[in-house]
């Protein structure tokens, strides 16, 4: 008997537990984008007009206070093909950008990244879940946009070019 009861009152713990590890989870993700400290792992490419892709392991979009770093692929149409044909995707390092994170009525942020220091990204969007689940989208002068599903982690490394 003794061991139902525990059982009961465990099971009626247990969703406050979890509602208290959601909402430390959500603080840890809030205080990643605000202090600009984490990275987008790319997981699905969804280009414009294509199938979705699942990608390998190693792309990523890293955000630090003075910098934006990105390792991505590129599956769509450019409009002008970069002359060095190992510059393909989108790699680029931007240290002159414009951050704003705006919070969603229903939980979430919308982080929108403006490189100044660069002629071909025109924008880096990205919508981000409280369990930090996240959608990017890249806004191209030379290409069609694509966007990339993904998760946010806190920022422990740079990989540099």
């Amino acid at each position: 008997m003794k061991i139902i009861v525990s059982l009961f009152i465990s099971c009626l713990l247990l969703p406050g537990t979890r509602l208290a590890a959601q909402n430390n989870e959500a603080e840890g993700i809030r205080d990643m984008i605000t202090e600009k400290k984490f990275i987008f792992l790319a997981e699905t490419a969804v280009p414009t007009n294509f199938q979705p892709r699942q990608l390998s392991f190693g792309y990523d979009v890293q955000v630090a206070p003075d910098s934006v770093i990105s390792h991505l692929p590129y599956f769509g149409r450019a409009y002008i093909a970069p002359i060095d044909p190992a510059k393909g995707g989108i790699q680029f390092t931007s240290t002159d950008f414009t951050y704003n994170v705006e919070e969603k009525n229903k939980g979430g942020w919308i982080v929108t990244i403006l490189p100044n220091d660069n002629s071909d990204i025109q924008q880096v969007y990205l919508q981000i879940t409280e369990s930090g689940y996240a959608t990017l989208q890249i806004v191209s002068t030379f290409r069609q946009p694509i966007s990339f599903h993904g998760r946010v982690k806190e920022r422990k490394y740079i990989r540099a070019f």
